[in-house]
């Protein structure tokens, strides 16, 4: 898994609390577009702050990683 710079992380925070700039949002576009993993993270994290995932088998490594994110952003300051 890689772990992007807080800066990422605070970024699509800013756009998923609908509190970004255009220029926001269009950076966050540009940088998901470029970065297919990160999109693929942008993505989790969007469906788990929407809690469009359930608790069951299939979505455990999804909360695993949402739990490694979140503690990242802990560690940073950021949650």
């Amino acid at each position: 898994m890689k772990i992007y710079s807080s800066e990422t992380y605070e970024l699509i925070a800013r756009c998923l609390s609908r509190e970004g700039t255009s220029e926001d949002s269009g950076k966050l576009m540009e940088l998901l577009s470029n970065d297919p993993e990160l999109k693929t993270e942008y993505e989790l994290i969007k469906l788990l702050l929407l809690d469009r995932c359930e608790n069951n088998s299939s979505n455990s490594n999804s909360k695993n990683h949402f739990d490694k994110l979140r503690h990242r952003l802990e560690e940073d300051g950021l949650m």
